[in-house]
Order: C-alpha cells, then sequence, then structure tokens
C-alpha cells in the first residue's frame, strides 16, 4: 500500500512499478555478504535507469504528478539539475513506503509485545494519536539521520571528530536520552513527553510530517479488532530489536563502498 501511493503522488506509470518495487526491494534488503552486496548494487542500477527513463517521459510530457512539479520547480532562475532530481525522487519513494511500512511493522511488534498497551488502545481508541506518537519514539523507522561530514575538528565530551570524518547523528538515541524522557526504554502510550526526533529536525525535517499521523492509525485499528490475542503467540526470543531494519542503515552499507 506505501509504495502504491507514493507511486500515484510522483506519477509511476502501473505498468513500470512492479520492476522498480522488485528493484527498491533487492537494493533495501539486508546485506552481509559481497554477493549480496553486488545484487543489490545491481538492483540500485536497475532503479537509476528507470528513474532516469521517467524524468525523460515527464520532461517530454508533463502531467499533474509531483515528478513533473519538481522537473518544473525554480529558485529564481535554477532549476533542479538531473542528479538533484533522481536524488529527490529516489528519496521520495524510499521514505514515502519504506519508513511507512517499518512504522506499522515496529507499530504492530510493540502493540504485540506489550499486551498491556494494546489492551489500553482497544479500550479507548482515542488514545490512537499518542501511541502512534510514542511508536515513533520507541521504535523509529529510519534510526539515524543522512550522513554529515566534519569541517573542522570537534570536540565532543572529550572526544575529538576530526575534519573530514562522517558523522552520523543517531536519531534512535537521542529518543532514549533519559534527560528528555522518564524511563525511556519503556513503552508507554500513557507518556507526556511527546517530543522526539522520528522526523527529524531543521532544514532536514521529514516533509511527509503529517502523512504518517495519518496512514498507521488505520492499520492499527485492524491489527487491535483483528487480533485481541496474537501478543500471547509471538515468543519474545523472535522480536527485533528497535531500529534494526530501517532502509537509512542498509542504504548506508552501499554508501561506504569505495567504488559507489
Amino acid at each position: 500500500m506505501p509504495f502504491t501511493v507514493i507511486c500515484e503522488l510522483l506519477g509511476v506509470p502501473d505498468d513500470v512499478r512492479p520492476a522498480l518495487g522488485e528493484s527498491f526491494v533487492g537494493l533495501l534488503s539486508p546485506i552481509t555478504s559481497d554477493h549480496q552486496w553486488a545484487a543489490a548494487k545491481q538492483c540500485s542500477d536497475h532503479v537509476i535507469a528507470m528513474l532516469e527513463t521517467l524524468v525523460a517521459d515527464k520532461q517530454a510530457q508533463r502531467d499533474g504528478a509531483l515528478i513533473s512539479a519538481l522537473i518544473d520547480a525554480r529558485d529564481g532562475d535554477c532549476h533542479l539539475d538531473q542528479q538533484e532530481l533522481l536524488s529527490t525522487i529516489f528519496q521520495l519513494i524510499v521514505a514515502g513506503h519504506d519508513t511507512v511500512s517499518s512504522t506499522i511493522g515496529n507499530g504492530a511488534l510493540a502493540l504485540l509485545t506489550h499486551p498491556d498497551e494494546l489492551t489500553a488502545l482497544m479500550v479507548d481508541s482515542s488514545r490512537l494519536p499518542d501511541v502512534i506518537e510514542e511508536l515513533l519514539r520507541f521504535d523509529p523507522p529510519a534510526p539515524h539521520a543522512t550522513f554529515r561530514f566534519a569541517t573542522e575538528d570537534v570536540d565532543i565530551s572529550g572526544v575529538t571528530i576530526p575534519k573530514g570524518a562522517q558523522v552520523l547523528v543517531s536519531l534512535g538515541a537521542a529518543n532514549r536520552d533519559e534527560v528528555a524522557f522518564t524511563h525511556p526504554d519503556v513503552f508507554d502510550i500513557r507518556r507526556d513527553e511527546a517530543r522526539h526526533l522520528a522526523f527529524g529536525h531543521g532544514p532536514h525535517y521529514c516533509l511527509a510530517r503529517r502523512s504518517p499521523d495519518s496512514r498507521p492509525p488505520s492499520r492499527s485499528r485492524h491489527c487491535s479488532a483483528d487480533s485481541p490475542h496474537s501478543h500471547s503467540q509471538l515468543p519474545s526470543n523472535r522480536c527485533i530489536s528497535p531500529t534494526a531494519s530501517s532502509a537509512d542503515c542498509r542504504l548506508s552499507r552501499l554508501s561506504s563502498r569505495p567504488d559507489t
């Protein structure tokens, strides 16, 4: 469902979606070997080729979808160049479906492994907005921000980050900060502290901030209504550690290879 929605928004033709979706699945799958990395790299090449064709088609014939709007977007006399267009579309597709799918999955897991919280939600569905905020804090779909590079030597808490070093800010760790949250490792749908960094901060704040608020709830209702006792069938040793499977983590492995 999330992939279909983002394709509709972008204007991806129906006949392109199966191949594009399959390539994204291969690209975003966990990588633990050189063989898997090579397969993911091939999928990445396929995605880029399909996006290049898609952009060329939209440049030749505009429609009312988002890709055409990006092509026409300008700041004064400046337009997005080809690389910027491809990068933006790529990020929109990943952020528009992988993070939403992860939020639904992470949320279902958290509720099913915390039966008291699930029961409280079932008894009072008005808690849903607060539940979603706590789910995003407790197990965000993206565990870290985008890569940064230190422009000069920086000392933080006695540790020197040298100029040119790659820096990765852990959003998941920030969401478990004991200074900001009471009992941060506890999943608590009654939590008063709604602040979290699941959507980032500042100029990189998530463009689709409102979408996750509206899409996961419908799935949460189905989970609660259809599977009130499912948590009793979920063995604790099958639980996945928070934030372990986000797209950002997998993509970073590709970007860290010297030949990419």
